[in-house]
């Protein structure tokens, strides 16, 4: 007689309820797991945001002080005049930033890396401001300096789990906004500081218009890559593309008119 056979029939049910409970409970254990790697992450993107929306900030107005320091050596005072202002804005939006990168916890690999950026930016700040500098050395360094903050921007998408994101809509958007937007404001950016450089000269030499016509080839390209990668995230969401769809017209027209 088998070993089933001799059992009761409460037993037996009791032996199938927790056959049963173990099913359940591996899946739901693995779902568990799932859902709470998913707050984790989505915690640590949002913590991420905070100072990446600083660095941005800190590279935009190391983008305008690059193009007023090209309007001040070439010999534009009224430039030379709005220069501290933007000096003193760009001092303490890095100031935010260092306390940011402490409140979030950033490696000290990335804390290195903001330190070097800023050490560079200490030293361009005051051989500009002695006027040490020639045009095209300024803009040649601040091009550099923002290249650095930009591998800065590409250390905290990967530290802070924004790189790769897994749905496709907010995918696209932190592509557009944290990667491709960067690429555009610094081709603009570059492109206004030679050309204030060289409107303070009073002429245009033809490499001179040659590396404008390259940098306007590259906001061409960048601004493709830009609204692409938007078009798919208000694409993929409703909500997305109720917000942004005004805006990103307004910046189409913006970057057009540049």
């Amino acid at each position: 007689m088998s070993i089933l056979h001799r059992l009761s029939l409460a037993q037996k049910f009791i032996i199938l309820g927790l056959l049963a409970l173990v099913m359940v409970i591996l899946p739901t254990g693995l779902y568990l797991q799932s859902a709470f790697d998913d707050v984790a992450l989505s915690k640590r993107q949002h913590i991420g945001a905070g100072a990446l929306v600083l660095l941005n900030r800190v590279t935009q107005l190391t983008q305008t002080h690059r193009g007023l320091s090209a309007g001040m050596l070439g010999g534009n005072e009224e430039l030379a005049q709005r220069r501290p202002a933007v000096r003193d804005t760009l001092n303490k939006a890095g100031e935010a930033l260092d306390s940011s990168l402490k409140a979030v916890g950033a490696s000290t690999q990335v804390s290195a890396q903001w330190q070097e950026r800023k050490n560079a930016w200490i030293a361009l700040e005051q051989a500009v401001a002695a006027r040490a500098l020639k045009t095209p050395d300024s803009t040649r360094q601040h091009t550099a300096l923002i290249a650095g903050q930009l591998l800065v921007n590409e250390a905290l998408l990967d530290e802070f789990g924004l790189s790769v994101a897994p749905q496709m809509d907010i995918h696209m958007l932190i592509q557009a906004a944290l990667v491709n937007l960067p690429a555009l404001t610094e081709s603009l950016g570059l492109m206004r500081a030679q050309g204030t450089g060289f409107l303070a000269q009073g002429s245009l030499p033809p490499e001179g218009r040659a590396a404008l016509q390259e940098l306007q080839r590259r906001v061409l390209a960048a601004q493709g890559m830009l609204f692409r990668n938007l078009d798919k995230a208000t694409g993929a969401n409703a909500a997305f593309k109720s917000a942004l769809a005004s805006k990103a017209q307004a910046h189409r027209e913006q970057v057009a008119k540049a």
